[in-house]
């Protein structure tokens, strides 16, 4: 067996060329894998050593991406050399010419731009521009061509506003078009209209709105966010489902509430009805059709899924009531109730009794002297509500 001799300070020989020079021992001696191998007592069960491949998978990856991009770009330029052959001379030099021409454009309006922030404000110009918003109801003419002007006319109640489009524009939200509908309404019940006819030109105005999604809010917005004069809500929603039914949104005449035998309810005077219904079901809305005002308490009881309906003088009431469902949809019912004299005896409830009071005219006395006496000026306003 040789030894090879290394000479001071010179370079180390490479591993196993102090051994035997056999290949396979040398092979041995520079693959730690053969070392472990050759050391382990069962050499033939070792697992073989694992194949680096990660540096000749990137290189196929790399090569592959590059031949699709080439391949997807010689496609487009085929697509490009065939859309150009189809068209004429004319057609090319016109789409080069618009080119040029966008670039011009853009250059211009920067150039405008940066002269309009040099030059100062010109007064003519401001002038008309406040004459053309004064005519469209945004500003006055007095104030044209200033910085501070009073702003636009209020027409919230202007009984000239009739037109559906200009109550649109000029009035802004849709809760103050329904508030401008309902005092409409109220005037033409006011100066002689019958309650059919006042209902049927509420009902036109929403219905000669361009925008429905509008007239479809100011129509939700009634009666919640403007309160009521006469007209109930419930009663131009029925007069919209049965002469235009396409106007309302996820709206339909519906039966939620359990019925009597016949149909109809039947109860005294001050004695309470009890309705029940699918507790799923929210209830939004309440009326009675042709506005009579007998004094009726409706409210919910225990458990839930049940109201009770109370009228304190007799006749004959069609009650509508709104439900909405868990899909969205708004429900509307009908219920006929039939009240006949009751106890007299019986005291109205405190909230009928209060409201009651302050509807009632006040019957002014006179002194001693023959005089009025004075008003309590202390500025109380009292707003009537419907119980």
């Amino acid at each position: 067996m040789s030894k090879v001799n290394v000479p001071p300070g010179g370079p180390r020989p490479p591993p196993g060329s102090g051994t035997n020079s056999r290949p396979g021992e040398i092979l041995r001696a520079r693959n730690a894998a053969g070392k472990q191998a050759h050391s382990a007592p069962k050499a033939a069960y070792q697992r073989p050593h694992r194949v680096h491949t990660e540096g000749d998978e990137a290189a196929a990856f790399e090569r592959h991406r590059k031949a699709l991009l080439l391949d997807e770009a010689s496609k487009n330029a085929e697509l490009e050399v065939s859309s150009r052959s189809t068209q004429t001379e004319e057609e090319q030099e016109e789409a080069r010419l618009k080119g040029i021409n966008f670039d011009e454009e853009r250059k211009k309006r920067g150039r405008r731009q940066d002269d309009q922030d040099d030059e100062p404000e010109d007064g003519e110009a401001a002038a008309q521009a406040a004459h053309a918003a004064a005519q469209k109801g945004y500003g006055s003419a007095d104030g044209a061509g200033k910085y501070f002007q009073d702003g636009p006319i209020d027409h919230l109640g202007d009984l000239n506003l009739t037109d559906p489009n200009d109550m649109k524009r000029l009035l802004g939200p849709s809760v103050r078009f329904a508030q401008h509908a309902m005092v409409l309404a109220a005037e033409r019940q006011r100066t002689g209209a019958s309650r059919d006819d006042a209902l049927a030109f509420l009902a036109s105005l929403y219905v000669g709105v361009a925008d429905r999604a509008y007239a479809n809010k100011a129509l939700r917005e009634f009666g919640p966010a403007t309160g009521i004069i006469d007209l109930y809500p419930l009663e131009l929603v029925e007069h919209l489902l049965a002469n235009v039914p396409g106007f309302c949104t996820k709206v339909q005449q519906g039966k939620f509430f359990s019925r009597a035998g016949d149909g109809s309810y039947r109860a005294r005077a001050h004695e309470p009805i009890h309705l029940t219904y699918d507790p799923e079901v929210r209830i939004r809305g309440f009326a009675l059709k042709q506005g009579p005002r007998p004094g009726y308490l409706f409210e919910p009881t225990d458990p839930p899924g049940s109201y009770q309906l109370t009228f304190f003088e007799p006749g004959r009431y069609n009650v509508l009531i709104s439900g909405i469902k868990k899909d969205g949809w708004l429900l509307l019912d009908e219920l006929a109730c039939e009240i006949s004299p009751g106890d007299d005896t019986l005291n109205l409830p405190e909230a009928v009794a209060r409201e009651r009071a302050a509807e009632a005219e006040p019957v002014e006395e006179v002194n001693s002297e023959g005089e009025a006496p004075k008003k309590k000026d202390d500025l109380t306003i009292h707003f009537p509500k419907r119980i």
